[in-house]
């Protein structure tokens, strides 16, 4: 060992060897104190930067974002994919690049997953949409961890570029025909159900779990709830009850014995509307022979309906719900013979429907010579 102070009156002491090698060793580094240029041992390099793994920060992002996630049995259904993905399993945050999520986009697109009851077919362009802004809101919130703590910020690998064109919103409502073939398919206790959400346009949690005292019979209007998005809660709308309503209202059995509008088989709690939209509206769909339809297009129907009847936008909104017009315009829908109806208010001819078809070019009451005459 060789003992020696340094140029700043440090006290160092350093392992050598043999004895005759730490003299000549102690020798160097005393004349290099004495000529100033020895220097203290290089200070120990800088600890690794935080990089936790994917897994760690999706598990911690699902924690403290509980409350406020819109769709939590969602987010953590994206956090298993994630977890098992071989594109993501087990790196870090700082890892990851866009083309791993590219490749995870990629198989997902085209994979064949396994389920535990069925066999589900490759994902949608909607559903890859929404498991990327999911990793993307993770990053975010880790970009943002970084900043508390003073580090060096890292660039999001979840570019827009990555994201899938979607198809346009699907546009279905129920004509009168299938209303009439889905109440004949369901048991007839449970057509009240199907018919109030047709003649009010609530969401079904909001119908199954509306109260007596919510409704009105004196004012003629329903108080409930719809939650609008996962930092705004819930708020109130308020619809009025046609007379139709009005007779489906007071022709329920639970009027004066529950609570609740549409209770359970027990009537001790609101009615169950996902299981009911499971093992009995969808079979009377099936029995019905109605395809593509969701209990959600019973609240487009209410739009559409509405919008049909020359009904201002605005006002189908207020009863939606909803705060722009632009969701609304998305759930009211012109069927096609209305829309044939208001262009056929700019036609200039007339004709009959049982009349055979009359070519232009060889019928002079229709050529454009004698249409225009007609029309100067």
């Amino acid at each position: 060992y060789v003992r020696y102070q340094d140029h700043t009156g440090k006290i160092r002491k350093k392992k050598v060897g043999p004895k005759a090698l730490a003299i000549r060793v102690y020798k160097k580094l005393t004349g290099q104190v004495a000529e100033k240029r020895a220097f203290p041992d290089p200070p120990p390099p800088p600890p690794p930067p935080w990089d936790p793994s994917f897994t760690e920060r999706m598990e911690d992002y699902l924690s403290r974002k509980a409350s406020l996630l819109r769709d939590g049995a969602g987010a953590r259904r994206y956090a298993r994919y994630f977890r098992e993905a071989p594109e993501t399993q087990g790196k870090t945050m700082r890892a990851l690049t866009t083309e791993d999520f590219e490749r995870y986009r990629e198989r997902r697109l085209r994979e064949r997953a396994h389920g535990a009851r069925r066999k589900r077919g490759a994902a949608s362009p909607t559903t890859v949409n929404k498991e990327l802004s999911f990793a993307r809101a993770v990053f975010y919130d880790f970009i943002e961890a970084l900043e508390d703590r003073g580090l060096s910020p890292t660039a999001n690998p979840l570019r827009t570029r990555l994201f899938l064109p979607e198809p346009a919103h699907r546009t279905r409502y129920l004509t009168e025909d299938e209303e009439a073939r889905l109440l004949t398919a369901l048991p007839e206790a449970d057509r009240p159900k199907a018919t109030f959400a047709l003649l009010t346009g609530l969401d079904r949690g909001a119908q199954f779990g509306l109260e007596w005292a919510q409704v009105d019979f004196q004012t003629r209007t329903i108080v409930a709830e719809r939650r609008k998005g996962r930092r705004k809660g819930s708020t109130p709308i308020t619809v009025p009850i046609n007379d139709e309503l009005l007779g489906v209202l007071r022709d329920l059995p639970s009027r004066l014995a529950s609570r609740w509008v549409f209770p359970n088989v027990t009537g001790t709690g609101p009615g169950d509307g996902r299981a009911f939209d499971r093992l009995i509206f969808r079979p009377a769909l099936r029995t019905a022979g109605i395809k593509e339809f969701r209990w959600k297009d019973l609240r487009h129907t209410f739009a559409t309906r509405l919008r049909m009847a020359n009904v201002e936008i605005q006002t189908i909104r207020d009863l939606l719900g909803h705060t722009t017009t632009r969701m609304t315009e998305r759930y009211s829908h012109a069927a096609p013979s209305y829309l044939l109806a208001a262009t056929q208010k700019i036609s200039r001819t007339r004709v009959a429907d049982d009349a055979p078809h009359r070519d232009p070019a060889t019928d002079p009451a229709l050529s454009t010579e004698h249409t225009s005459a007609k029309i100067a």
